[in-house]
């Protein structure tokens, strides 16, 4: 049986989650779309808005929908630095591995050269 998606549906979900990992990969570009589209909101409740105290409250709904935006970016900006620092860290550790069978190598080396000369003055004496 094949398990590939062929509704709608399946098919509408899977292009949501492809544009959701461009937004991860660039918060800052889904920070400036939910902003605009906030931004047009809030133009729009002003617009149609009735009473002034209906403009200040979307006012304070946008100042404060615009302050979510800012932490839903942080987060993912924070996400993806810690990334970075995982991909590093495994570099790292293979780098250190490297220098450690470097350092073994080395110690063989100089325990080799140490018996050598001890045994070669042994012979001179």
């Amino acid at each position: 049986m094949n398990n590939a998606c062929t509704s709608r549906w399946c098919r509408r979900s899977r292009i949501i989650k492809r544009q959701w990992r461009r937004f991860e990969k660039h918060p800052m570009q889904l920070f400036w779309w939910l902003t605009g589209i906030i931004t047009a909101i809030f133009i729009l409740c002003i617009i149609f808005a009735g009473s002034s105290e209906t403009a200040y409250t979307a006012f304070g709904s946008f100042f404060t929908a615009l302050a979510f935006v800012g932490v839903i970016v942080t987060v993912l900006l924070q996400r993806a630095e810690l990334q970075e620092q995982r991909k590093e860290l495994r570099a790292q550790r293979i780098e250190l591995e490297g220098q450690k069978r470097e350092l073994e190598i080395q110690n063989r080396t100089a325990q080799l050269q140490r018996f050598e000369n001890s045994f070669f003055h042994l012979l001179e004496n």
